[in-house]
């Protein structure tokens, strides 16, 4: 990744910081010089004109207002940088958290959590050090050293030849260093993703390791990936310290370089002491900026490559709104899947030419064993994971071509793994229906065999912990269905609706679906064809349908 990547200012708050620092920054080099100047005329006076302090109560005042300055500068260069900094953070979160999300969840189950939470959280902060100080620090580096060598120039051309030979060392020597330092701090910050995201899997499978006995492995694992993580970062930071060493190192010879020349030709008469002194008091200040942009940078490089990380998941697609159109009325007509195969990552087709349609308000069961497609197939109809080949189309209309946000809006879905958040059994039932009302939550909890809410002290305020950690699997079950079926959409697609139930409470809901539905169309994966024999049609995955048994698409009202 490039030191200074343009992408990362792309943001007019990032813009407006930098630029609001690196002024900050250029002022408080004019005043290093100005105070330069003053007090090498204010010393010279004391040592060569006798002046008495009334005499220089002029200058001091000037100079303490100039010291005044920088010191307000400072602050005020801090504050917006860190304000700047913190905004620019929150956006890049932001806009990295919308690209995950429009990867689908097809995509994100493929993913380790832990990695891209680390990521988004404690690896974008590392950005803090980038914006309010590496980037304004390589304006204020590349401007401030040639301002100060052109005013060394009007006093002294000597001085400003040693200048102009020793200042451009340091960012040669801050390229190389900094070329090994990227290679180390990648190596970290993939060690820091892998413990991360290790931790947070170890930590969500705690009750299957426990009941496996595998807990002590895994605290072995996490001793190895930590003692890694160390090694990693004490390598980034000897780094961290040689730059600061050599970047010290030059500076010091630089102005060493120039004092001596300094001190000899004051010997020889051939410089005036105020002209020296003015030179040696500004000489620190032309290597200042640079000795703080390595360390800047050393400080930001983490954050740099989280965020090569953030910037790569990439912008929401810009291709599907331009060509997209609205999608009402779409659930109500005839849904066709036509020589349908899908693929993951790996290339390998998990379902080929599967070929079959619904009518509307038809019940269609989907059959087939485990790892036949029938999640995956759902997920297409959802619009979350494109074909490879052939199409789904609703009235005609390829999913591909309309808005899926009008789509899904019409689609009720209940997944094979169903997520219930932190909060009550209430606000888990109106997530779909936020109009619902209490006494349609708690008929449509009972109907799915929910009675369980009534025993519990708080009913449908009770809490379910995060991932609905307080409840039973069945009870988990039966509120993710109780929830898709709330929901007001034309077409319904479960996927294992009574899994995690046993025999009787399956036999029951699955009874008790038809009812439920009412004239609603639904799509249904399971892999007990007996309990559903009230659809009108099984699908079995890899058996197709003829083209000319499909029953005309009827476009409804208000399609475009």
């Amino acid at each position: 990744m490039s030191r200074v990547d343009p992408r990362l200012l792309r943001s007019r708050t990032a813009r407006r910081t930098v630029a609001a620092v690196a002024v900050c920054g250029l002022l408080q080099g004019i005043c290093a010089i100005a105070g330069a100047a003053l007090l090498a005329g204010i010393i010279a006076n004391v040592f060569e004109a006798r002046a008495a302090l009334g005499q220089l109560t002029a200058p001091l005042v000037a100079f303490s207002a100039i010291v005044g300055a920088r010191a307000a500068l400072v602050w005020l260069a801090e504050g917006i940088g860190h304000r700047g900094a913190a905004g620019v953070i929150s956006e890049m979160r932001i806009k990295g958290l919308r690209a995950t999300l429009a990867q689908g969840p097809m995509v994100l189950g493929a993913q380790r959590s832990g990695e891209t939470t680390a990521n988004l959280t404690s690896g974008l902060d590392g950005l803090d050090a980038y914006f309010a100080g590496f980037i304004p620090q390589v304006v204020v580096g590349a401007a401030l050293p040639l301002l100060a060598i052109a005013y060394v120039l009007t006093l002294d051309w000597v001085s400003a030849l040693i200048l102009a030979t020793t200042v451009p060392l340091i960012p040669l020597f801050m390229a190389l260093i900094g070329r090994l330092a990227a290679g180390r701090t990648r190596r970290r910050w993939r060690t820091f993703q892998l413990l991360g995201g290790h931790f947070l899997d170890i930590v969500q499978g705690l009750p299957t390791l426990r009941v496996f006995g595998r807990g002590a492995e895994q605290v072995e694992r996490i001793r190895e990936v930590s003692a890694r993580f160390r090694r990693e970062t004490m390598a980034t930071l000897r780094i961290a310290f040689l730059s600061a060493l050599v970047l010290e190192l030059l500076a010091s010879l630089g102005v060493a370089l120039l004092a001596v020349t300094i001190g000899v030709r004051l010997v020889q008469g051939g410089l005036s002491l105020q002209t020296g002194l003015t030179v040696l008091i500004l000489a620190p200040e032309v290597f200042l900026p640079m000795r703080a942009m390595g360390a800047s940078f050393h400080a930001s490089m983490s954050g740099l490559e989280a965020a090569r990380h953030v910037l790569d998941i990439g912008s929401e697609p810009t291709e599907v709104a331009e060509r997209a159109r609205p999608a009402p009325g779409l659930a109500a007509s005839v849904i066709r899947v036509q020589q349908l195969t899908l693929g993951h990552h790996a290339g390998i087709p998990i379902l080929h030419d599967v070929d079959f349609w619904v009518r509307p308000g038809e019940r269609v069961l989907l059959r087939g064993p485990s790892g036949a497609g029938k999640t995956s197939l759902l997920a297409a109809l959802l619009g979350l994971v494109e074909p490879r080949a052939g199409r789904i189309t609703a009235a005609g209309v390829d999913l591909q071509d309309v808005d899926l946000e009008t789509w899904r809006a019409q689609v009720a879905w209940l997944p094979q793994a169903p997520r219930l958040f932190s909060g009550s059994i209430l606000d888990n039932l109106m997530l779909g229906a936020p109009g619902a009302t209490r006494d349609a939550c708690r008929e449509m909890l009972l109907a799915v065999g929910g009675s369980f809410a009534d025993d519990l002290p708080g009913g449908l305020d009770s809490p379910v912990g995060d991932r609905g950690a307080v409840l039973s699997g069945g009870q988990r079950q039966r509120i993710a269905l109780a929830r898709t079926l709330l929901r007001d959409a034309p077409v319904v697609i479960l996927d294992e609706p009574v899994a995690h139930l046993d025999r009787a409470d399956r036999e029951a809901i699955a009874a008790a679906l038809p009812t439920l539905l009412g004239g609603r169309t639904a799509i249904i994966a399971a892999h007990d064809e007996g309990l559903f024999p009230w659809v009108e049609r099984v699908v079995r995955l890899g058996e197709k349908v003829p083209p000319e048994t499909a029953p005309a698409p009827t476009v409804p009202v208000g399609v475009v």
